[in-house]
């Protein structure tokens, strides 16, 4: 990632919600420090070591190519070889695309399976 030039902290990155989804559930936030030491004992990241891990970076939001982390920090997210660097986040139309297809499966193994969705973007849209 490859940070922006300074900006204001952000009033959102503070107790009005935001980042919410690393601190669990309702209550009293679990602080970032605490969370970056679960997330190091208990988690392990793509492309990372298993034993020597690099430590990560908390994301409280994430627009466009814009990730901004827990302390009001932003990044340009540049991982140009992930999905997210060529869509952006927080599109409306994809975010509104996964809404629709987990309604009615979020995920089938190919191992002798297939839906309508995969046969439909295999051949181009409206190609079942």
């Amino acid at each position: 990632c490859t940070p922006l030039p300074a900006q204001p902290r952000l009033a959102a990155a503070s107790s009005s919600g935001a980042g919410a989804g690393l601190g669990g559930g309702g209550g009293e936030r679990e602080s970032t420090a605490s969370v970056l030491q679960k997330d190091a004992r208990r988690l392990w990241h793509p492309y990372t070591s298993a034993t020597r891990p690099v430590p990560c970076l908390a994301v409280s939001r994430a627009a466009g190519v814009t990730l901004t982390l827990e302390g009001g920090e932003q990044l340009v997210d540049g991982m140009s070889s992930w999905w997210c660097a060529v869509h952006g986040y927080a599109v409306p139309e994809l975010d509104a695309a996964a809404v629709d297809q987990i309604g009615s499966m979020s995920h089938v193994m190919f191992g002798g399976l297939t839906h309508r969705p995969a046969v439909r973007l295999g051949g181009g849209a409206g190609a079942a």
